[in-house]
């Protein structure tokens, strides 16, 4: 490969980057126009627990927003989009400790990434028992759920009361 096309192929890389995201932050912007996303200033600021998986939790089933270090506004989004949904569908869960939200920055930790097969930012879903994880479901079909809100409030609702049902 000459330098020719070196340079060819780090500039369709950088348009295509680009592009995406544009088009995120678009997306994002109409929705929060349209009042189809409500931005919750705990999701875009960095949670000062993340990095810190816990290795024991009194909660049956953990939703989790696994995170890389840079996030881009869809990564934001999903997470917002997550968590609102959890704190409103679930929250008799949530007060009864059957049920908790976290966020973590899966790069810090390799093994944990290797383990749960993560590679890009997604939701996963974790059963715990005596504290334990016993299971785990990531959902990174989210992706493609992002400009269709009731499509990913079904998808998530639907794992998390499934994980809930089966601890």
């Amino acid at each position: 490969m000459n330098w020719k096309q070196h340079i060819k192929s780090a500039l369709i890389a950088f348009v295509l980057v680009s592009i995406g995201f544009e088009l995120g932050k678009t997306v994002t912007q109409r929705q929060l126009k349209t009042g189809q996303l409500q931005w919750q200033s705990e999701s875009i600021s960095p949670d000062p627990t993340a990095g810190t998986l816990p290795q024991e939790t009194t909660a049956q089933v953990v939703v989790y927003y696994l995170h890389g270090t840079f996030r881009c506004v869809t990564c934001n989004t999903i997470e917002s989009m997550a968590e609102q949904l959890v704190q409103t569908q679930f929250s008799p869960q949530l007060a009864e400790d059957r049920l908790a939200w976290k966020t973590y920055n899966f790069q810090k930790d390799e093994a944990f990434a290797k383990n749960h097969g993560i590679v890009a930012s997604c939701i996963m879903i974790s059963r715990f028992e005596n504290g334990r994880e016993v299971d785990f479901k990531r959902l990174d079909d989210v992706w493609n759920l992002i400009d269709k809100p009731d499509e990913f409030n079904q998808h998530v609702g639907s794992a998390i009361r499934t994980a809930l049902d089966q601890s």
